[in-house]
């Protein structure tokens, strides 16, 4: 009796045996890191790291933050924790096979681009708080020309009264009138700083967005 089936069988099982590793060759293994601890980013997945604050990005550049008040904590605490996560790419990419290093380079890439853009936002807020402030205190402190009404009255001291009444009244009004004229010119300043950003704001998400897709 002849076999004939038997080398088709011996093919077919050779097959079975040698493709899963096969394709585990072809597939790209990372180096297994310790599990990252409970609510801690997993530094090894740059895409999944950085996802939070690209998700939140046009929350996390406005100058006037309207986030949920449970997301506050992240966008403020966010400065340090991406300068945490550029350190710990850095030290991945150390020890990453070479096919797995450009997603570090483009993780830490995307670190720079979000602390330059925060930085502007930093130092834009303080920009417009310091001029406001130099604006209204210069305002308010010119004040009114002051003169005494009560110089020069005559009649006893209800005739000076009356004349000190109303030199407190015009100082009063003068200093509201001050008040609100610095409110206002505050308030146009401000508004000047803030569109300002906006149209900068959006040239910094797109060079962010574009680090940022190089780390998939």
């Amino acid at each position: 009796m002849k076999f004939s089936f038997l080398p088709g069988l011996l093919l077919a099982a050779l097959i079975m045996v040698s493709a899963p590793e096969a394709l585990a060759k072809k597939k790209k293994h990372k180096p297994k890191s310790a599990p990252a601890a409970p609510g801690q980013p997993d530094y090894s997945e740059p895409t999944e790291a950085l996802a939070p604050y690209i998700i939140h990005l046009e929350q996390l550049l406005s100058l006037q933050r309207t986030a949920p008040k449970e997301m506050l904590p992240i966008l403020d605490e966010a400065p340090g924790k991406i300068a945490i996560a550029r350190l710990e790419f850095a030290a991945q990419r150390k020890t990453a096979a070479p096919e797995d290093q450009a997603e570090f380079d483009a993780g830490i890439a995307t670190c720079d681009a979000l602390i330059r853009a925060l930085d502007e936002r930093r130092n834009t807020l303080g920009d417009i708080h310091e001029s406001s402030a130099v604006k209204s205190s210069t305002t308010l402190g010119s004040g009114p020309r002051k003169d005494n009404l009560t110089q020069g009255i005559h009649g006893g001291d209800f005739a000076k009264g009356v004349g000190a009444g109303i030199e407190y009244k015009r100082e009063k009004d003068a200093k509201g009138a001050a008040k609100k004229g610095a409110a206002q010119t505050d308030a146009a300043f401000s508004a000047t700083r803030i569109n300002r950003w906006n149209k900068r704001a959006a040239e910094l998400r797109t060079v962010i967005l574009a680090a940022y897709a190089k780390t998939k």
